[in-house]
């Protein structure tokens, strides 16, 4: 594919190119995009993103046109929105702060979410469609916590386990199965997982393809197509987007 040239006149663009964005003028200021991070899409189809570390913004998916803006309290490390228009901002590190989020108007109104005990580091999570569920893979150790929502928070559930180590690259099918890419232990390639609570189904594939010199890459971002039929991730290491066509 080729870079798409945004317009939106509340961007500024490194070197004229018009698919970097290096600046976002929002909320009366004006924010470097100096990192981004955390990308995903939201129900209606555009863009959540968190822009160093901090900022929430919500991008118009044709021109980059802020729709909605948000300062969170401390470093966020994802974003991840369910069908019901429920959002979920996470951090990295255990201790750090999550927040349920409801876009109103330009803004989001925040709920802060108490500790969630017993999860580990990550750089990732997702919610399930109906919003009723949290999985939040660890970064570090084989397993992917979870949660139930209630009325007032969430509460851990039973842990779901796999044999390899750690992810960092989780997402949601539209048939609502939970994907994610396992890294490699260093000795076999990084795996493809799929688990569908609804079905009790669950699968694997090896993708030997996630590879560099002397090794195996990392996924830190996977995706799908609006019609679920192809699959994208993001390799750490290499900067590489590779492409599954499933079948």
């Amino acid at each position: 594919g080729k870079p798409v040239a945004l317009t939106s006149d509340k961007l500024s663009f490194a070197d004229g190119d018009a698919s970097l964005i290096k600046s976002i003028s929002v909320d009366g200021k004006t924010i470097p995009a100096v990192t981004l991070r955390g990308i995903s899409r939201d129900v209606d189809g555009h863009l959540l993103v968190i822009v160093n570390n901090i900022h929430l913004m919500k991008l118009h998916q044709i021109t980059g046109e802020p729709l909605a803006y948000w300062e969170a309290p401390s470093t966020l490390a994802q974003v991840t929105a369910a069908e019901d228009g429920t959002i979920l901002a996470t951090s990295v590190v255990a201790e750090g702060r999550s927040f349920i989020l409801r876009q109103a108007g330009n803004t989001f109104e925040v709920t802060p979410i108490t500790l969630l005990s017993g999860r580990p580091l990550a750089r990732t999570s997702q919610l399930s469609a109906d919003g009723k569920m949290m999985f939040i893979p660890s970064a570090t150790d084989p397993g992917i916590w979870v949660y139930q929502r209630n009325k007032t928070g969430f509460t851990p559930a039973e842990r779901l386990s796999n044999t390899a180590a750690g992810s960092n690259a989780i997402a949601r099918h539209q048939d609502g199965s939970i994907w994610l890419v396992v890294k490699s232990d260093g000795f076999s390639p990084a795996q493809l997982q799929m688990i569908n609570l609804a079905t009790a189904r669950f699968w694997s594939l090896p993708l030997p393809t996630l590879a560099k010199e002397g090794g195996y890459d990392e996924a830190r971002g996977l995706t799908f197509s609006p019609d679920g039929k192809t699959i994208y991730m993001t390799g750490y290491d290499t900067g590489m987007i590779y492409v599954y066509q499933l079948e």
